[in-house]
């Protein structure tokens, strides 16, 4: 296969996660009203902890590592996010920028 042909391979598959991530995101701000409700914080490290941990479990051995950093990234996005959508600053925002 030439390199054409997997640069559309990745981006066919970049469209899917991207449709997924936006998902996730809809059901984190679900999730952001449900917290703020019962009185709870944003972040739930135990919680997280555990996640991260299935993520290794799910993830082919040579690919946990790197599947782990990826989700704890996406988690920490997904908690900057339900900040914002209950009104507070963003602080991801802010840091990832004074960083480019």
């Amino acid at each position: 296969m030439d390199m054409q042909k997997y640069r559309s391979e990745i981006d066919r598959i970049d469209q899917e996660m991207i449709a997924l991530l936006d998902e996730r995101m809809r059901i984190s701000e679900k999730i952001a009203r449900v917290k703020e409700e019962a009185g709870r914080g944003i972040v739930d490290a135990v919680r997280e902890k555990e996640h991260l941990d299935e993520i290794v479990r799910w993830s082919a051995p040579d690919m946990a590592y790197y599947n782990k950093l990826v989700f704890s990234l996406i988690m920490k996005t997904s908690a900057d996010h339900q900040r914002t959508v209950l009104g507070y600053d963003s602080e991801l925002v802010d840091t990832v920028m004074e960083s480019l």
